[in-house]
């Protein structure tokens, strides 16, 4: 049975944020530590100071880009950078990365336009892959305008080829979920390699080792992921987990996904598990399983018990409305 294309916008931005803040109390953890309730249950845990359901930057820098498209009927820089800000300054923002906070910072001072105030190259973070959705959903039928939007939406915090090429990698893979009703392996890896490689050969090298993963031991493969892409940090002091850097972040998330694409909850639950990022990877996930699955695969206690859900809906709502307006 099709999933319409609502049901799938509702899906990946209500995902991001039930991956986001079931993984938010677990980051920088060893892996495993997921794990259900006493009613066999995955449900929502608190953070200091924060209830249950919270969630973090992740989303939060994923609805300011929505905010800033219902603005201005594009994907707009300035715009983005502008609906940024606030989070910042009125002191709302919970759990930033450095990058994406020395970037905001630039831009509260005035003293550089959005254009240049993103990190300099050498910072490859996650800061825009996690917040890359709105770019995939946006432009499900204008592929060609993902790397021109992710590109614009991603260097008013990094600057990083890396970076920049992990959120055309989250956006292409949100895109053709959106697009599709099955999910054709070869198709999609040939396509995120493709979209990769215009930004950061590196990193379309890395995505070509996907079909390898997926065949061997997936212990092993998880493994390999963690220490993949040359990274600058190791997985030490992050639980021995995924660490904040942009290209092991995006692999695990496709990895498990293309495992298994139409189990929302288990792969959701299997890369919050791999430790480490988990709210960021938790997100990521949990965009690329919603937009293909839909609303109705995320179980509706988590639905329900994920701060502000009905907000998020109904912005959601009218996102989907202002693509759909023709």
């Amino acid at each position: 049975m099709s999933i319409s294309i609502k049901e799938k916008f509702l899906g990946c931005i209500v995902g991001t944020g039930v991956g986001d803040a079931l993984g938010a109390p677990l980051e920088g953890s060893p892996p495993g530590q997921l794990i259900p309730d006493e009613e066999g249950k995955f449900s929502y845990r608190g953070f200091y100071p924060y209830p249950p359901g919270q969630y973090t930057d992740d989303t939060q820098m994923t609805l300011a880009i929505i905010r800033a498209i219902l603005k201005e009927g594009k994907v707009d820089g300035s715009a983005i950078a502008s609906e940024f800000v606030p989070l910042w300054q009125k002191g709302e923002i919970i759990g930033a990365g450095g990058s994406c906070t020395e970037a905001v910072f630039n831009l509260i001072s005035g003293k550089v336009s959005w254009e240049e105030t993103g990190t300099p190259r050498g910072r490859a973070g996650n800061g825009t892959a996690m917040r890359a959705s709105p770019i995939g959903l946006w432009n499900y039928d204008h592929p060609d305008r993902i790397i021109p939007d992710a590109t614009t939406a991603s260097i008013i915090t990094h600057k990083a080829e890396r970076s920049i090429a992990g959120a055309i990698a989250v956006a292409t893979t949100i895109a053709y979920g959106v697009k599709h009703d099955t999910i054709d392996e070869k198709e999609l890896i040939d396509l995120l390699g493709s979209a990769a490689s215009q930004v950061h050969s590196g990193f379309a090298r890395a995505i070509s080792q996907l079909p390898r993963w997926l065949k061997i031991d997936e212990g092993e493969a998880v493994r390999e992921i963690t220490h993949s892409g040359e990274p600058e940090i190791g997985p030490w002091g992050w639980g021995g987990g995924i660490t904040p850097y942009v290209i092991p972040t995006v692999l695990i998330c496709l990895y498990y996904f293309l495992r298994s694409p139409h189990s929302f909850l288990s792969n959701v639950v299997k890369v919050i598990n791999a430790g480490g990022d988990t709210d960021t990877i938790g997100a990521i996930q949990g965009a690329m399983s919603g937009a293909f699955n839909g609303i109705s695969a995320i179980p509706e206690h988590l639905v329900a018990g994920l701060k502000d859900s009905q907000d998020i809906i109904t912005l959601t709502e009218e996102f989907y409305q202002l693509k759909h307006k023709d």
